[in-house]
């Protein structure tokens, strides 16, 4: 059952995002013709004109970017709500599947709309450097496999840590939007606000948590600050066992206290 949950979660909000990421594609090049065009030699004559277009081609762009994974953000948190919450929950309790199950399929697909969104970003950013800047495609590769020769065992081991916390991270975001939903609706009105709040709060209280667990941990162990692996790793660590705590929570709401309307 758990297969077919996934599958139709795909598919479903496929029509979602395949028409997001072919926008992104589409205005990459254009966005990335304008900053050519405005950075190419100029005279009086037209120098305002290619210092609009250049500016206007560097803001649309940042926006596009920003939008990218603003959107798909939000796209996942309508998505939870409306299956798990609204009316259109109805029917998806109806399936004959465990509420872990269902969550799991959620979480599993936006994770991976999630990642495919930031590997969409990476692509984007590849065609504007090669469209608006003078560096070639081969020098990019000749400067990835330069690094790849150069780098020791140590910062290699670091990068793949930072990855991991990344997709971590990543994992995280979304059980947290999903918490916030589910804590939404423990009330009878407003349910949007509470959820939008309680995604504020725990966002800030994360913040905070972070910052005093910090203090301590500096002044007691003041060497291990300075190791990036430790770090990275302790990092791994706190973001992981908050990410099970979220979804269990949003499980133990689900399962128990979920009142749809």
């Amino acid at each position: 059952m758990l297969k077919k949950l996934i599958k139709h979660e795909f598919k479903d909000t496929m029509r979602l995002f395949i028409p997001m990421f072919g926008f992104i594609v589409v205005l990459t090049p254009i966005f990335s013709l304008m900053m050519s065009l405005g950075s190419q030699p100029y005279d009086e004559n037209t120098a305002d004109a290619l210092s609009l277009v250049f500016g206007s081609g560097i803001i649309g762009y940042c926006l596009l970017l920003f939008g990218l994974l603003i959107v798909t953000q939000v796209l996942i948190a309508i998505r939870f709500y409306k299956t798990m919450t609204s009316q259109e929950a109805y029917l998806t309790f109806t399936l004959p599947a465990k509420t872990g199950q269902l969550l799991f399929a959620k979480w599993l697909v936006s994770f991976v709309w999630y990642i495919l969104a930031c590997g969409i970003a990476l692509i984007s950013i590849l065609i504007v450097v090669l469209i608006a800047t003078p560096i070639t495609l081969s020098e990019i590769i000749h400067g990835i496999g330069f690094v790849l020769q150069t780098i020791n065992l140590s910062n290699f081991s670091a990068l793949i840590l930072l990855g991991i916390f990344m997709l971590i991270s990543l994992s995280f975001s979304i059980l947290m939007m999903y918490l916030s939903i589910m804590i939404g609706q423990l009330v009878q009105t407003h349910r949007i606000a509470l959820s939008i709040g309680a995604y504020l709060g725990l966002s800030q209280g994360l913040q905070i948590v972070i910052s005093l667990l910090a203090i301590p941990f500096v002044l007691i162990f003041p060497d291990v600050i300075d190791s990036v692996h430790v770090v990275l790793l302790l990092f791994c660590l706190l973001y992981g066992a908050l990410g099970v705590i979220f979804y269990l929570l949003t499980y133990l709401i689900t399962a128990k206290k979920l009142n749809i309307k």
